[in-house]
């Protein structure tokens, strides 16, 4: 009897072992979707995602193929977000069935968002009908699909709608039970009102058939952030720009600490692509990099808004300039940083003339750079070339010989991983 209450005890203790050694970001690859997946596991599962226009607009489905998928996978994208605006069709059913298939292939979790823009427009009880009667027969249609994909049930009310949040949530209870009727335990998602803003997930009823398998879907900056409006501002990363995206998050945590519900970002972008587009993309990356390091710290999984600014789905491949600031959201900061870096030049801005022998050399700054490579050369191709390493911004050129024509240039070093690394030389000057 002891013995076997012996090995009974490990038996437990391996089982519990099993359980407390599981990461947190569990990959979606490893999980078969067979069986339903709790809220708790799913938001984990999430991770950093990306909005696709893949059934959104003809082109998107047209030029959809496998190896877009498989790029954002190698790229580090967990999950996408594929907005849907169409009616239902057969057509629509054909593009949806080949892009989750492809996503469930690769590891990727598919979440299908639908507009309604009728209902967002009118909010009226026919085109509610509308929205009921279209995620019936998606569900239907999807009822047997793996468990990994989800259901968005509505993206972002419009103005009609905001003023109507009773509306808003008799929709998600009649849509909620139509789909419950062939997808008892399928993830679903409900956002709140006012451009699903984390301040009004409070105002949200969960739907009396949620049976446990609800999440909120919530999002800010989905259309960037401005360097004026004062609810989305952000200039150079001041402490008051930080606690507006830590107040939102605080919002939503403090929701699902009191409902049992996870949420998720459904949306948000680092550039104001679409109102006067005038950040860098170095200032993307701060913003981004903040972005993600406050969301991850939160343990909130997100989307960013969207494929089309970072991929050329025409020619199948990542779009060179946006490559730092995908690197900062998928992959790491400091390979976004070294991307910049590498990309970056300074600028000799002044040579000052000492005597005939001497000269002081001045230049621009590099943001991340802790010192700076001087060379100095008689040759244009720099043969035989002279190379002081500074720490400032300028060096006194000596045992200058008059008569001769002097050409210098400057690059910024960093050191990442114990290894220097270059930005581009400046323009070459020449000094006489």
């Amino acid at each position: 009897m002891r013995k076997f209450t012996t090995k009974l005890l490990l038996c437990c203790l391996l089982v519990c072992s099993l359980f407390v050694s599981q990461p947190e970001t569990a990959k979606a690859d490893t999980i078969n979707g067979i069986q339903p997946i709790l809220p708790v596991q799913y938001q984990k599962l999430l991770g950093k995602g990306m909005d696709v226009d893949w059934s959104k607009t003809k082109k998107g489905q047209e030029t959809f193929h496998k190896t877009i998928v498989k790029d954002f996978k190698n790229a580090g994208i967990n999950h996408v977000r594929i907005r849907v605006k169409d009616n239902v069709s057969q057509d629509l059913f054909y593009h949806l069935d080949e892009q989750i298939r492809a996503c469930l292939e690769a590891g990727i979790i598919p979440i299908i968002a639908y507009q309604a823009n009728g209902f967002k427009n009118s909010a009226s009880d026919e085109d509610m009908d509308k929205v009921v009667e279209w995620w019936s027969a998606v569900a239907e249609h999807y009822k047997n699909e793996s468990y990994l994909l989800s259901f968005d049930m509505m993206i972002e009310c419009t103005d009609a709608l905001n003023k109507q949040p009773d509306k808003l949530n008799e929709l998600y209870e009649k849509v909620v039970t139509a789909i419950r009727q062939t997808n008892p335990t399928r993830i679903l998602m409900m956002s709140p009102r006012v451009r699903s803003d984390a301040q009004y997930l409070s105002e949200l009823k969960v739907p009396t058939q949620a049976n446990g398998y609800m999440m909120a879907e919530w999002h800010f900056y989905a259309s960037g952030p401005s360097k004026e409006n004062e609810r989305k501002l952000w200039t150079t990363g001041t402490e008051k720009e930080k606690n507006l995206i830590r107040n939102k998050i605080q919002l939503a945590l403090e929701w699902q600490k009191k409902t049992g519900i996870p949420t998720w970002v459904g949306a948000w972008m680092a550039g104001n692509y679409n109102d006067g587009d005038d950040y860098s993309v170095k200032e993307q990356v701060i913003f981004a990099h903040f972005m993600v390091s406050e969301l991850k710290k939160a343990g909130i999984p997100f989307a960013v808004n969207a494929d089309t600014h970072f991929y050329d789905r025409e020619n199948k491949t990542w779009i060179k300039k946006m490559l730092p600031l995908r690197y900062c959201i998928f992959s790491s900061y400091g390979q976004a940083v070294k991307a910049l870096f590498t990309d970056s030049a300074n600028k000799i801005s002044k040579i000052t003339k000492r005597s005939s022998s001497s000269a002081v050399v001045e230049w621009t700054k590099l943001t991340w750079a802790k010192k700076y490579k001087v060379e100095i050369s008689t040759s244009k191709a720099f043969k035989n070339k002279k190379v002081y390493t500074v720490t400032g911004n300028k060096k006194t050129l000596s045992n200058l010989k008059k008569g001769t024509s002097y050409y210098v240039r400057v690059k910024g070093c960093y050191v990442s991983n114990g290894k220097n690394v270059y930005s581009k030389y400046s323009s070459i000057k020449v000094i006489k």
